[in-house]
């Protein structure tokens, strides 16, 4: 919350600011009473502040997961590109052998 409330409250500061009350509507976080009663939180951020900052989030949650699922494609090539150049096979396996390898390797690996 800390890094949105920046994004809304001109010169936030984690270290010195009051904590931001998070008010989205699709929010479920209880605040403790102590902090309620205490006067340590900003109440400045409506619902709409927060539900906005709530769909940045997850766009850029979205955005990170996408790139890390490229990353991870592209890694898992490259090993696969490896492995082939590293094979002692001449030929690629056939659909119907690659099955029964896979079935051999998870009877090895499962019993």
């Amino acid at each position: 919350m800390d890094r949105l409330a920046a994004y809304v409250i001109e010169g936030y500061d984690s270290e010195k600011s009051k904590i931001p009350r998070c008010n989205a509507t699709s929010c479920g976080a209880e605040v403790g009473l102590y902090l309620e009663e205490s006067g340590t939180l900003d109440l400045r951020l409506t619902s709409q502040i927060c539900d906005r900052l709530n769909e940045m989030e997850k766009e850029s949650w979205s955005d990170y997961r996408w790139k890390k699922h490229q990353l991870r494609k592209e890694a898992l090539g490259l090993v696969e590109d490896l492995a082939e150049k590293k094979s002692m096979r001449t030929v690629r396996r056939s659909s119907e052998e690659e099955k029964e390898a896979k079935e051999r390797h998870w009877r090895v690996v499962n019993m």
